[in-house]
């Protein structure tokens, strides 16, 4: 391993933060809890978060926190300001587990877990490998190790049930981890990517768009797999209306804006997130669509939307934008 990496799993824990499909439901707006304590370099605390089977949804909170943490790191070389918080490492607990795409007899006791590191320096403990999706898709994780079962420290992984309320004390025992890759730094692994090196078992995003997230008041983010393909092919629509389909069959008339200021009230909004705009090296990239309203909560949103041409089933619609 790596001694950078080692480095990060020897540094105190800034926070675990877990999205697990193991704690109760309901599902919470996560994205506005740890937004709002990370930006503002609030004393962030463990947490957890329930996911359900929602590998994609566990995804999203990696990307949070990972960009988050970036952001942090920015804004603290902006303004010369000393955080103590650069001396410790983030960690989270992926953990959504449908027993489904996998053969049970190899793998009695669940999947292996998996241990990403990325460059904005956030450690992951992950199962299955889908959970870590979106990072890969956006070039994030720059060294993947793998800790099989029987090698999980301080507890049985062939008996143990529970396995990600200890996993993460696998930091203290680099020598479990198997690497899978390690790269220096992003550049290396886009230099490989580019030259066909680079090996991981982790799937990448499949669709070209993609529902990603929704928040407490029923926007929208979508994951857009190339947003640089798709901001080429909106040029010179902005202001203007476009057409979203789903699932083929169903049209939606929506507002090309810059942000959601710009979309006219009561109409339906699609926008670039603005904090991927400044990644180039991405190419993924989350769009924002939004019905933008006076009284949002007492108002059919963008997620009612979607839910009634997709007939409820959001998260597979077939999301599909022509201009």
């Amino acid at each position: 391993m790596l001694s950078l990496y080692k480095d990060i799993l020897a540094q105190e824990a800034q926070a675990i933060i877990h999205f697990s499909d193991v704690f109760s439901a309901p599902e919470i707006d996560f994205d506005a809890e740890l937004t709002a304590s990370i930006r503002n370099f609030g004393v962030l605390s463990d947490k957890t978060y329930f996911v359900g089977g929602n590998a994609r949804l566990a995804g999203y909170g990696a990307v949070l926190l990972n960009d988050l943490m970036f952001e942090r790191k920015r804004v603290s070389e902006k303004i010369d300001l000393f955080d103590s918080y650069s001396k410790t490492t983030l960690f989270s607990i992926l953990n959504s587990l449908p027993r489904e795409g996998y053969e049970s007899k190899d793998f009695p006791n669940g999947r292996d877990f998996l241990v990403a590191i990325t460059q904005s320096g956030v450690c992951f403990f992950a199962t299955p490998p889908a959970t870590l999706s979106a990072l890969e898709t956006r070039n994030e994780i720059v060294a993947l190790y793998r800790i099989e079962n029987k090698n999980i420290p301080f507890t049985d992984g062939f008996k143990e049930q529970f396995r990600s309320s200890i996993i993460a004390l696998s930091r203290f025992s680099p020598d479990v981890m198997e690497i899978v890759y390690e790269y220096e730094n992003r550049e290396d692994l886009l230099e490989a990517k580019k030259q066909g090196n680079h090996i991981t078992p982790i799937p990448t995003q499949e669709q070209e768009i993609e529902f990603a997230f929704a928040d407490r008041f029923g926007n929208v983010r979508l994951s857009v797999r190339d947003g640089e393909e798709l901001r080429r092919c909106l040029e010179g629509k902005k202001g203007k209306e476009i057409t979203l389909r789903i699932n083929e069959k169903e049209t939606l008339s929506v507002f090309y804006g810059e942000a959601f200021s710009h979309i006219p009230i009561g109409s339906l909004g699609l926008y670039e997130n603005s904090a991927d705009v400044l990644d180039p090296q991405r190419r993924a990239s989350y769009w924002e669509f939004i019905k933008r309203s006076n009284h949002c909560l007492d108002d059919s949103m963008a997620l009612d939307i979607i839910k009634e041409k997709s007939g409820e089933d959001a998260w597979n619609a077939k999301i599909e934008i022509e201009v």
